[in-house]
């Protein structure tokens, strides 16, 4: 099997792969190595990080969905399931089956909305609300295991460029 890299033309022998990435990016053309793209990375950082998080919970019955849903609910319970799809980032079809999972566990509990009966609202139960307490440590150990070795300052300005680059995606978007 060939990696990708083998196939790419190698950058000058004087400039890093980084300085070439990043003299690509600013000439508007692609990296010359797709792993020193910045989608790319994050792509890969989010799906590594992912797979832990969810082979930890795991143990505990919760998917990664059930997880994103289970978040939002310990901010704020009683709220529509289209709410809770929407602040999880969800889909909504996705939401309806990560919902009867999470009512079959009996984590949740859903009830018509009391002034709209169109709609779903979604409140944990005391099996729901307890794990909060045993899932969160597991989420701080993941991410624990992915800063390990990062500067607090620098991981305080990645923190920063990523809240940046949100905006200007959720910007673009909304100028579409």
């Amino acid at each position: 099997m060939t990696n990708d890299r083998d196939n790419d033309a190698a950058p000058d022998l004087l400039e890093t792969e980084h300085d070439h990435a990043l003299k690509s990016e600013d000439q508007g053309t692609l990296p010359s190595t797709r792993d020193q793209s910045l989608a790319y990375m994050l792509r890969v950082g989010h799906r590594g990080f992912s797979r832990l998080l969810e082979d930890r919970i795991a143990q505990h019955g919760v998917s990664l969905s059930q997880w994103y849903f289970l978040r939002v609910l310990w901010e704020q319970d009683g709220l529509t399931q289209a709410e809770v799809a929407k602040r999880a980032g969800m889909m909504t079809s996705n939401t309806a089956t990560a919902m009867a999972t999470l009512e079959r566990q009996k984590l949740i509990v859903r009830r018509q909305h009391p002034t709209d009966r169109r709609k779903t609202s979604v409140y944990l139960t005391g099996a729901g609300r307890q794990l909060k307490s045993l899932l969160v440590p597991i989420a701080s150990q993941v991410t624990e295991t992915a800063v390990k070795g990062i500067d607090p300052e620098l991981l305080s300005q990645i923190k920063a460029a990523l809240i940046q680059i949100r905006k200007n995606i959720e910007q673009a978007l909304d100028n579409e």
